[in-house]
C-alpha cells in the first residue's frame, strides 16, 4: 500500500511538472506573438528599414526557438 501512495505522488508530481511546462511554452509563444505586433507597429510608425526588422524578428524567433529546443531537452532527460 506503501509503495502505491509513492507511485500515486510520483505520478502527480510528474504530471503536474509536464503540464506546468506546456503552460510555460504557450505563455512564451503568446509573449512572441505580442513582441512581433509591437514591432509590426513601430517599423510603421518610425519606418525602420526592413533590413532592421527582419534582424529584431530573427531574434525573436531564435529566442523562442531557443527556449523550445531547452524545453525538450529538459524533458527528455
Amino acid at each position: 500500500v506503501c509503495w502505491m501512495f509513492l507511485g500515486c505522488c510520483l505520478y502527480t508530481f510528474v504530471i503536474g511538472s509536464l503540464t506546468s511546462l506546456m503552460s510555460n511554452v504557450d505563455k512564451k509563444k503568446v509573449q512572441y506573438h505580442e513582441y512581433f505586433n509591437v514591432l509590426m507597429e513601430i517599423k510603421q510608425e518610425h519606418k525602420i528599414s526592413q533590413k532592421l526588422f527582419t534582424k529584431i524578428n530573427k531574434y525573436l524567433k531564435y529566442d523562442l526557438q531557443t527556449y523550445l529546443n531547452f524545453l525538450i531537452i529538459f524533458i527528455t532527460f
